[in-house]
């Protein structure tokens, strides 16, 4: 026994004269609909959940957090360095130049972050996420969006896939976006930015080695 309207097959024991699928009435003489409009191919996943394949290999991430924390830590050391010898204009240049590249990885590391996962819900694009970290004090709000959101971003972007693995710490990067406040009182100065360096670094840490899984996962589902 068939239904006349949505094409089901009904057992005609267990039914009471309605479909229990779309409510129609039923007539036992009924036979199977031959132009049926139901759909037999299965409907397409969103396109919110689409996986679009990756152009980054394994091992990317964690080599790019690698590569910047290097260059930081050099950076940082000569900068000290160049600190201590600002009577010297020119080594004061040089030394500063790591520190200067150092960023600029950083910042390489967090546009291909952003990048990785632009096929899902996500709240800026990888340009914006960067470019906007330039704009003078703006930038002091737009730190909450790249940073703070991308953990927000990345863990949804996990959580809707199934990909497993440990969640980013959204909360350690809500720390880190407000001890930077505390880089302006004089006191405090020096500790919260010690502080929010490292923060940042267990951040980015996370975010890289999340952004491994999620390339294992699209070279899979591909």
């Amino acid at each position: 026994m068939f239904c006349s309207k949505c094409g089901k097959q009904l057992d005609s024991a267990k039914v009471m004269g309605f479909c229990p699928y779309c409510g129609n009435k039923l007539n036992s003489n009924v036979k199977p609909p031959q132009n049926s409009n139901v759909s037999r191919r299965p409907t397409a996943a969103p396109a919110s959940f689409a996986v679009h394949p990756t152009l980054y290999m394994t091992g990317t991430f964690k080599n790019l957090w690698i590569e910047w924390l290097v260059l930081l830590v050099i950076g940082i050391i000569l900068g000290i360095i160049a600190i201590v010898n600002m009577d010297d204009n020119t080594a004061l240049v040089i030394l500063f130049i790591p520190l200067i590249v150092a960023i600029s990885s950083g910042l390489r590391l967090l546009y291909r972050l952003w990048n990785l996962i632009q096929d899902g819900q996500v709240r800026t694009t990888p340009g914006q996420a960067v470019g906007f970290m330039f704009i003078p004090l703006f930038n002091w709000y737009w730190g909450y969006v790249a940073i703070v959101g991308l953990t927000q971003d990345m863990n949804t972007y996990c959580a809707s896939r199934n990909i497993p693995g440990p969640r980013i710490t959204e909360g350690l990067a809500l720390s880190w976006f407000i001890v930077q406040f505390l880089q302006i009182v004089p006191v405090l100065g020096w500790v919260a930015w010690v502080t929010s360096l490292v923060f940042l670094i267990i951040i980015f840490k996370q975010m890289a080695w999340k952004a491994e899984s999620i390339i294992d996962f699209k070279q899979q589902a591909n």
